[in-house]
């Protein structure tokens, strides 16, 4: 079973947070209601150690979500209750903060099972892995959305992504 993520962005308008609906730019995502809202378990793994084959360290163990969420993203959340995982966040500040060019060993390989087929999902050794950034893994689409998202607020402190997985 395959594990997908919800995503939502919110801007602080006068001290309350407000969800936004923002057009994504990338031939990914033309389909996603949020931000990063394609399978990529690489991105998964980096934004909260989800399905993180890669053994890769992520921006932070998962926060849940605010108290003071808008009411849209508090419906989502509790629908989901029981399905939805991992809930997390970060500011816009946070996401354009973080160190895309820090080299990192991604660990993800493929394995023969003794069934005779493959497992995509293993995680090799340490030192058995190959030396990657965050930038060439997350690729084009990623660094398109932040921009779009930079562009909709003056203070990145006042825009932020809230998330949540489900299997």
């Amino acid at each position: 079973m395959g594990c997908d993520i919800h995503s939502f962005v919110e801007i602080c308008e006068n001290g309350k947070w407000q969800h936004c609906v923002l057009e994504w730019p990338c031939e990914q995502s033309r389909f996603c209601e949020g931000p990063f809202s394609w399978r990529s378990y690489w991105l998964f793994g980096m934004l909260a150690g989800v399905r993180n084959y890669s053994a890769i360290p992520p921006i932070s163990e998962p926060r849940g979500w605010p108290d003071d969420v808008s009411y849209v993203c508090k419906l989502e959340y509790d629908d989901q209750l029981g399905d939805g995982h991992n809930h997390s966040y970060f500011t816009l500040k946070e996401l354009l903060e973080f160190n895309y060019d820090a080299q990192v060993e991604d660990r993800r390989c493929t394995i023969r099972t003794a069934y005779g087929g493959f497992d995509c999902g293993a995680t090799c050794e340490p030192g058995m892995g190959e030396m990657v950034t965050y930038r060439e893994r997350l690729g084009k689409c990623f660094f398109q959305q932040l921009e779009t998202m930079r562009k909709t607020v003056d203070d990145p402190a006042n825009l932020r992504v809230l998330f949540f997985f489900d299997n």
